[in-house]
């Protein structure tokens, strides 16, 4: 059963109404926490600066440059900002307003009393918003971050020179060049790495700016955001995965599996879940869970952008690991990374160890399958 066009048709139109100016305060509001607090912590600690500007720009686009050796810079347009916010005002209007008609019990059980609609407990449809806008554009900073902190620019100049201009061009895959070969795999693998340091660091971040306060609605609403941001970067790749790496970046479907897998493997890590004293879900519960808001937002992508066309959208399946083409292009990504990894923690310019994905034992046995 398809949503009513009229009710969908009207938050549409109120997204029109979205005071651009008010969300670039906001953001530049977010962004500047964020970059304060790398200057006054970790970058202080190592002597060197992170410094941050907006491109006024209307699309997707952010990128990570090294001015000095000790000067780093980050850049984001206001396309991308505005764009997320978007995002985040229709789904949680639609999660509190449409996903909770009875239709929709299958897939996200019975309605509790702390909920608003399916959002989740203990958050409003308008905290819900902020917290989806802000988790995934603090994410994107923190991605770039990890760029500048792993040395990537270092490892792909070094092992597959493309006469680069140095600086690491992110969120603008549709327009990067046609890398093919070593070039391609090294910046897919490089991209992945990002993906996961970005995302840890991230969430060391949030906790130590809320004094290790993190809320069960900041994850789920942070995985409703990159749900929704790599399904806008899968834009119409279509149905077949193409198992050799070309171009910048990897199908961005592959890349949220991955990426997924790290999210809710971190908050089932014992020493994670003793630092956080309010998070008391167990393994099938947190997986359950955070399944069910990456699900919410591929059902509002599919119905604000797709209108519903088909019965799963290719995002959702075309990078599982039982396809052979997914299985092929993985094993090189992981021998790839195995290869890299060395210089990533020599280059790596925090004090600890850099965060790497990690391939379990059987996972890589099941890659091995033809």
């Amino acid at each position: 059963m398809k949503m009513d066009k009229e009710k969908l048709k009207k938050i549409n139109e109120e997204t029109q109404l979205i005071h651009k100016e008010y969300v670039v305060q906001i953001a530049d509001r977010v962004i500047g926490r964020v970059v304060d607090f790398i200057n006054q912590t970790m970058y202080k600690e190592i002597g060197k600066t992170m410094s941050f500007s907006w491109a006024d720009r209307p699309y997707f686009r952010a990128y990570a440059h090294c001015e000095t050796p000790e000067r780093h810079h980050v850049v984001i347009s206001y396309g991308l900002a505005i764009e997320l916010y978007r995002d985040a005002f229709v789904l949680s209007k639609l999660a509190h307003v449409h996903f909770c008609e009875p239709k929709y019990a299958g897939i996200f059980g019975k309605l509790s009393a702390d909920r608003e609609g399916v959002l989740p407990p203990g958050a409003n449809e308008h905290q819900c918003k902020m917290l989806m806008f802000e988790t995934t554009l603090e994410w994107v900073f923190f991605h770039e971050l990890a760029h500048l902190a792993q040395g990537h620019l270092e490892i792909r100049e070094q092992r597959a020179p493309t006469g680069s201009v140095g600086r690491v061009e992110e969120m603008l895959a549709d327009g990067s060049e046609p890398l093919q070969g070593v070039a391609a795999l090294i910046s897919h693998v490089t991209e992945i790495a990002a993906d996961v340091e970005g995302f840890t660091t991230y969430i060391q971040y949030r906790y130590l700016a809320t004094r290790g306060k993190i809320p069960y609605a900041v994850v789920y609403m942070m995985v409703c955001g990159l749900t929704c941001l790599f399904n806008r970067f899968f834009g119409q790749s279509g149905d077949h995965f193409d198992p050799v790496p070309r171009g910048s970046h990897p199908n961005p479907a592959a890349r949220w599996e991955l990426l997924f897998q790290t999210i809710y493997g971190y908050f089932l890590d014992a020493r994670v879940r003793g630092r956080i004293p309010d998070w008391e879900y167990s393994q099938e519960e947190l997986i359950a869970q955070l399944t069910e808001a990456s699900t919410l937002a591929n059902m509002y992508w599919r119905i604000r952008y797709l209108e519903e066309r088909g019965d799963l959208p290719s995002f959702m399946r075309v990078a599982k690991v039982d396809s052979p083409e997914v299985r092929s292009y993985l094993r090189e990504i992981v021998a790839t990374l195995d290869e890299v990894t060395p210089d990533i923690k020599r280059l790596y310019i925090f004090p600890i160890r850099p965060s790497l994905p990690v391939f379990t034992s059987a996972w890589r046995e099941r890659l091995r399958e033809a």
